[in-house]
């Protein structure tokens, strides 16, 4: 080795790397990030002197250690305990805690849980992306000139501006984006609190970013259905149908393989060969956006062979109800008397051999035995008609689909399709793993609906290891009136505050809660309008529906527009301001819509020249605050104190303090939210400015906002630690109210479902020592489902449902959105960040390819000519972007995948992925005027989709 001793070549690699600017460390330690295309380079504190070796010994030194984690929203993953290493003071290295206890007997433990982002965060909190001091443009908006400012100037002019909006045009004039990233007690105080004390418009995002789990909404009557990952222990078959949690659930993702090693089959099903079908007993190649013909196929298949559940299928589903041949409409007590109702509906008895109603006080059937199959006459007001079982019309609508024509459809092999419907019907326990990918297809909502037809038909529900779940939310029940509770008991609309405290207190405590509350609480997401819908709001006043409303390959009765039109004339759906009022100010909290929404050029061409005035509130330059007039800068998750204000299949809460200082002038949203409040409260003072209409009619005081926003006194800008010590302190469903011993640990577990309206909807209990299984309440202990039937419902026979033929599953040919082009381009959620958070990271660059990539074929690419890392043209009717392709033998002809999160200015020329987006709105999404379809928090209104694109793809020279 030319005369040098291995210790010596170390000491002189490890100076000339240095020398050179090269990164050398742990990928735990942190390095820089950029709001641009990163550029390396190496970290080292002060003390980093000498040779190699005492900068290594410098990097695993430290004098405190404190408890932590990312109040990410990780979904599905959320959240991970790390220990936090600091050196006067100063971040130098995270770990995870890996000090979870074991959850119930005979299950592995879940540690050690983290990723990859986890491990790098110090990276990103110390990055050279992150914003450390107020902005101001300077410039033209999206020029990224900006000029540093005080607190004082910015608070103080932007209070002045919001004055302005709302003085001007009205409180519903200021609308606000709380992002995917608004988890903890930290953000969501400082924007509940905030919206309340202004009155300003709150957008629900969760459709728009495609998470609303619409099939499941429709079908069960809520998507809350809540889950403990360790459940998997009680399945011996467990399904990947539209997911890829070896992506996306990578804390979890233990669970599963530990599953196979005691006995379970892992089945995946999907287009492309992905990171988890590695580790599955079987994979089932699907074309993108027919899954539901392979489902209807699976359940033909049940049917004929008699594998399904009966006695489940009478008493949980809608299939007995009677269905009216002439109208195609449920047989009502308004059909057969006057003054009779529109929500009682009938079954035949086969013992008595007569209709009888389909009670909803229990599912219990005692001595009825309802009939699924037959066809009998029913005297009615208008005459005698005929009429048959919900399970007779899905009989013959699926009678077509033998696995041999769904196999020209979906491209699934007809034997494959015959192994997969019996692999399920001869499950003891079959399960799903949740996914959010369905809601950003546009006929996903049709796919979930077959998807759980097919488990239901298998009697896989209600009990341990079995049955399909949507999504796992539960929460400490400790938020009280400091988070959300306020903004929902303020209206002065039908349902009014007193009343909705009384269902709060005395109804919704009832385990399950009453129909008729849920019904009530959910009419309120509109009359009360406690949050208004993001998709809608981009839509109409970003632009987005002249793309979205193109025809795409649909067959639609009607010009979308129409069914949008009638949507908000008869209050189904609500959309603030108004169509005919312009929105003046955007206010944007832990988002980037020009980042997230499909078709966001439209935003800036439609909906940015409105505006006079776009504040975003960030840690970090994002592409929606390249494009504001002011950038607050927000404390990273170890420089503020935070708590869990949900979990998902992980049952602990995580708390901690500030471990270390904010980089710069950074603060936590709270504070920054109640010193915006209380300036606002000044200046209205000082203008003499008092009481203006509010959104709800009522009179708003802007001279008491800053009251307003810390309950009078309770809560000061510095009190942030005191919403997560509230949290903590006022749950009853936590194994220790003591904060203190909580931040000590890192976590609290949940141990029962406690006093929360959003854990009730799961409609489960469980002792601390067992999984959770979802729906108990209605398997076994026969309580009705939240739907207009009281049981498990397939057919929905509102109009619209009807006119567009989807009142039982079906499956329709996917869109071509984008024009009639020869590639579909799907998506996932890349493993490389949480949401946008990370995809700057420059530690993380280094470990993919450092800049945005489609994945392509190989067949794909030979015949376009393309070779590996070639830039190309990405192009439809919609619009275009350049990247670089990946060639890869996992992806389908036919496929090209672009993972999400790309900032804007990590493409070409600036135009990301999202300019190709046409993302047609599906009319279905805006139904209301029936029991149980009304929106509600999260679900039920239209979302935005991305999967069913069409593109061409052309090779760039050099």
């Amino acid at each position: 080795m030319s005369g040098l001793t291995r210790r010596e070549f170390v000491k002189v690699a490890g100076s000339a790397a240095a020398a050179a600017g090269l990164p050398i460390g742990s990928g735990c330690t942190r390095d820089e990030t950029r709001g641009e295309p990163p550029r390396s380079r190496a970290v080292a504190s002060p003390r980093e002197t000498g040779d190699f070796e005492d900068r290594w010994r410098a990097r695993w030194t430290w004098d405190r250690t404190a408890k932590a984690s990312h109040f990410n929203n990780c979904a599905y993953q959320t959240h991970c305990g790390f220990d936090v290493f600091l050196r006067d003071g100063e971040l130098v290295r995270e770990e995870q805690a890996g000090n979870y206890p074991a959850l119930h007997p005979g299950v592995p433990d879940p540690n050690p849980r983290g990723c990859q982002k986890g491990c790098a965060y110090s990276a990103l909190e110390q990055g050279g992306s992150r914003v450390q001091t107020p902005l101001r443009r300077k410039g033209p908006r999206g020029s990224g000139a900006f000029e540093k400012i005080s607190w004082d100037e910015a608070l103080g002019e932007i209070a002045d501006r919001l004055l302005d909006a709302i003085v001007e045009g009205g409180a519903d004039s200021v609308v606000m984006d709380v992002g995917t990233n608004g988890i903890g007690t930290t953000a969501h105080a400082a924007a509940q609190r905030f919206a309340e004390a202004i009155d300003c418009v709150m957008l629900d995002c969760n459709p728009e970013i495609g998470d609303q789990q619409q099939g499941a909404a429709v079908t069960y009557g809520g998507i809350g259905t809540a889950r403990s990952t360790e459940g998997f222990f009680d399945s011996d078959l467990i399904l990947v149908w539209s997911g890829n949690p070896a992506y996306t659930q990578i804390p979890n993702f233990h669970f599963l393989t530990e599953a196979r090693y005691r006995g379970a089959r892992l089945v995946v099903i999907a287009p492309d060969y992905n990171a988890t079908a590695i580790h599955a007993d079987l994979f089932v190649p699907v074309r993108p956006g027919t899954d539901a013909a392979l489902a209807l196929a699976m359940a033909k298949l049940i049917l004929d062979e008699k594998l399904y559940d009966e006695a489940l299928l009478r008493e949980q589903t809608d299939l007995p109800i009677l269905v009216r041949l002439d109208t195609s409409r449920f047989l009502r007590e308004s059909d057969l008397r006057r003054g009779g109702s529109d929500e009682t509906l009938y079954r035949y008895d086969r013992t008595r051999g007569a209709i009888e109603v389909a009670g909803t006080e229990t599912l219990a059937l005692g001595a009825s035995d309802p009939a699924l199959e037959g066809t009998w006459e029913v005297e009615t007001l208008e005459g005698r008609i005929r009429v048959q079982p919900v399970f007779e019309r899905l009989r013959e609508e699926i009678s077509r689909w033998t696995p041999e024509a769904a196999s020209r459809v979906c491209g699934t092999p007809p034997d494959v399709i015959r192994r997969l419907a019996r692999m399920l019907a001869g499950a003891r326990a079959a399960s799903n793993v949740e996914s959010l990918c369905l809601g950003k297809i546009y006929h996903g909502d049709a796919i979930m609906r077959a998807q759980i037809l097919v488990f239901v038909l298998c009697g896989h529900l209600g009990r341990r290891g079995a049955g399909y779940a949507a999504v796992s939310n539960l929460a400490p029940d400790g938020h009280g009136p400091i988070l959300g509770e306020n903004r929902l008991l303020s209206s002065d609309t039908k349902l009014e505050r007193r009343h909705l405290a009384t269902l709060l207190r005395d109804h919704l405590l009832r385990r399950p809660p009453p129909r008729e509350v849920l019904r009530a609480l959910s009419e309120h997401f509109v009359e009360g309008k406690s949050m208004s819908s993001a998709t809608l709001f981009w839509q109409i006043h970003g632009g987005v529906m002249d793309v979205s409303a193109e025809p795409w390959g649909r067959e639609l009765p009607r010009d979308v527009r129409e069914y949008v039109d009638e949507a908000l004339e008869r209050g189904w759906q609500l959309v603030e301001p108004s169509p005919q009022k312009r929105p003046r100010a955007l206010l944007v909290m832990a988002g980037n819509p020009l980042r997230r929404v499909r078709s966001a050029h439209r935003l800036l061409e439609v909906l940015w020249p409105k505006l006079d005035l776009v504040v975003v509130t960030d840690l970090r330059m994002s592409s929606t605050a390249r494009w504001a007039d002011y950038v607050l800068p927000v404390a990273a998750s170890y420089e503020k104190p935070n708590a869990s204000s949900f979990v998902n299949q992980f049952l602990l809460v995580h708390a901690a303090r500030a471990a270390t200082t904010p980089v710069g002038e950074a603060r936590d949203e709270w504070e920054i939210a109640s010193r915006l409040a209380s300036r606002i409260q000044e200046r209205a003072k000082e203008r003499g400015i008092s009481a203006v209409p509010g959104r709800k009619g009522q009179e708003l005081r802007l001279d008491r906002a800053g009251d307003r926003i810390g309950l009078d006194g309770e809560f000061g800008p510095g009190d942030a630690e005191k919403f997560a010590r509230g949290l903590v302190e006022r749950s009853t469903n936590l194994d220790t109210t003591d904060f203190d011993e909580v931040v000590e640990r890192g976590h609290a577990r949940i141990t029962s479902l406690g006093r929360g309206p959003v854990n009730a909807t799961s409609a489960t209990d469980w002792a601390a020592a067992e999984p959770i299984v979802p729906h108990l309440w209605h398997v076994r202990d026969k309580k009705p489902w939240p739907t207009l039937t009281g049981r498990v419902q397939f057919y929905i026979d509102h109009a619209w449902y009807l006119e567009l033929g989807e009142a039982l599953p079906v499956f329709k040919e996917p869109p071509k959105a984008g024009g009639d082009r020869p590639l579909q381009m799907t998506g996932g959620h890349t493993r490389w960040s949480i949401h946008s958070l990370q995809r700057a990271d420059a530690m993380l660059l280094r470990l993919q390819r450092g800049e945005p990539l489609l994945w392509m074929s190989l067949p794909d690419a030979s015949e376009r000519a393309i070779s590996d890392w070639d830039r190309v043209e990405v192009s439809n009717d919609v619009g275009s972007f350049r990247v670089r392709v990946k060639l890869s033998a996992a992806i389908r002809p036919g496929q090209v995948v672009m993972y999400h999160a790309w900032e804007d200015y990590q493409f070409e020329g600036g135009s990301g992925h999202r300019s190709v987006l046409a993302t047609p709105l599906n009319p279905l999404a805006l139904v209301g005027d029936y029991p149980y379809l009304a929106p509600t928090f999260g679900a039920r209104h239209p979302g935005m989709n991305d999967r069913d694109t069409r593109v061409e793809v052309r090779r760039l020279e050099s």
